[in-house]
């Protein structure tokens, strides 16, 4: 298989590995595969969308109908806050004999963008780990067929010969079904042989060629008992297999003050779920990582809720709570929902099949998050952003690289941990700056927080502006989805 060099001629790691897919033929003779363009090729591992990926991205009309099909789903979610969060959401003051908003609800639509850039980014991340299973077969299975020089395993060949195993995995994308497996024993020999692992030499062409098949054979046998492991769940084309995807097309966010708070809300969730008004299929509980947290500090000093209090919902709802490490020192609960309802069930289903997110964070995380979402995308290059950040996106740019993204990413961990404990959290305009934090002289002052946030507010005014011309020219519900919104208010008023 030949690679194309054309716009990346010195690339020492063409180099090296062209070898491997200059000789490589489908099976018995079938010929050469078609060859890829060199700007097609990914030298990272990260989950960032490349060209393999987004052939299976939905088109944008289907994005649109999507979200566009949501809106009954995200009115029901409405009505679950409407009935169980907002009435304990305030608190009568008895100085001033007002009432004092304790925390904030609100629901949303993924846009059409971001619903597109999901689906190819699940199935980024759906691959690799799908990946990375073959490759342990066909490592095992090559110790079991040739002389091995040195031991090694999958884990040696992504560590020692990472760029290598990463465009063997972005190639694998690009093939039909029936060539993965023979296609990634034939490469994966090839590294091993060249490098000093394995050794070919006592054998023949054809013995070789035998042995690979063979290989490729098992490799797709222990796939298919794996419950057909390169196969994915469904066509990322079709707004059924959107659905499926993207679990949080429909979200719901609740913001709180006070961890106190926390508590009277997971019973409010309870009794949505006692009264069969709720179907929570997991929850998600972000913490920091251990090894993270400041001197003197402790993990219950950053969480929202206790593990046995997460645990009671958990067990209520009869589904999995998972405490999962922040790998960027976000922290939050996240509640999964089925948001499926019988009302729904006409129409052809199309309003249908809709799982949600109810998202629970104090205002201290969710002002970095607000910023820090930004620069998540764009550090994983995604493309689902609005042109409005135009600017913020080329000032990122300019100072985030390789060589700063370690320094940042720390300095972005250890500002949520900073944040989440801020005791003047609801008074101060301000995040702790690099200073503060003690980044000064690894981070480039351009990318402190503080200033990121100034440079997305204008394009926060610009999203504002046109979502308001968007909802006017949107208009009403269409006579279907009104209808169907009726039909649910009034189970909600019985």
């Amino acid at each position: 298989m030949q690679i194309l060099l054309n716009k990346i001629q010195n690339n020492n790691y063409i180099k090296r590995t062209q070898n491997y897919f200059n000789n490589f033929k489908t099976p018995m003779g079938g010929g050469k595969l078609s060859p890829l363009a060199c700007d097609t090729i990914s030298f990272s591992a990260s989950r960032r969308l490349n060209s393999a990926d987004m052939k299976h991205a939905p088109s944008e009309k289907v994005c649109m109908i999507a979200a566009e099909n949501a809106e009954p789903a995200r009115f029901y979610l409405s009505l679950i806050f409407d009935k169980y969060i907002k009435p304990i959401s305030c608190q009568a003051n008895s100085s001033t004999k007002q009432q004092r908003t304790l925390f904030t609800t609100k629901t949303r639509i993924k846009s059409p963008a971001s619903i597109r850039e999901k689906v190819v980014s699940k199935y980024s991340a759906l691959t690799a780990l799908n990946f990375d299973r073959l490759l342990d077969i066909i490592c095992d299975e090559i110790k079991n067929t040739f002389n091995v020089n040195k031991e090694f395993d999958s884990n040696t060949l992504k560590s020692d010969y990472k760029d290598d195993i990463d465009n063997l995995n972005y190639i694998l994308k690009e093939l039909s079904k029936e060539y993965i497996s023979y296609y990634a024993v034939n490469v994966t020999a090839g590294i091993l042989r060249n490098n000093g692992f394995i050794s070919l030499s006592d054998l023949s062409v054809y013995e070789i060629e035998q042995k690979y098949q063979k290989i490729a054979k098992i490799a797709d046998t222990k796939i298919s008992e794996d419950d057909n492991l390169m196969q994915l769940p469904d066509s990322t084309t079709s707004v059924d297999g959107v659905k499926k995807y993207v679990n949080d097309i429909v979200g719901g966010r609740i913001v709180v003050n006070r961890n106190e708070d926390v508590v009277k809300i997971i019973s409010a969730i309870k009794k949505a779920v006692n009264d069969g008004k709720l179907k929570i299929t997991s929850i998600e509980h972000y913490v920091p990582r251990k090894d993270k947290l400041p001197d003197n500090s402790t993990m219950s000093d950053y969480s929202y809720a206790s593990e046995s209090q997460l645990n009671s919902l958990a067990k209520l709802a009869g589904c999995q709570l998972m405490t999962i490490p922040s790998k960027t020192g976000y922290m939050g609960i996240h509640v999964n929902v089925d948001l499926s309802n019988p009302l729904f069930y006409g129409y052809n289903s199309k309003f249908n099949g809709y799982s949600g997110e109810i998202q629970i964070l104090g205002r201290d995380v969710e002002q970095l998050k607000e910023v820090e979402d930004l620069c998540y995308k764009l550090k994983d290059r995604k493309n689902a952003i609005n042109s409005v950040y135009s600017d913020f996106k080329k000032h990122f740019y300019k100072y985030y690289n390789e060589k700063t993204k370690d320094d940042f990413n720390e300095y972005t961990y250890a500002l949520y941990l900073a944040q989440r404990l801020n005791s003047n959290k609801n008074k101060s305009k301000e995040f702790p700056s690099i200073a503060d934090l003690g980044f000064e002289g690894r981070v480039n002052p351009n990318l402190d927080f503080n200033l990121l946030r100034k440079i997305k507010s204008v394009g926060d005014y610009k999203l504002a502006i046109n979502q308001e011309e968007q909802k006017k020219q949107a208009g009403k519900d269409n006579p279907v989805i009104s209808s169907i919104k009726g039909s649910i208010l009034g189970t909600f008023q019985n």
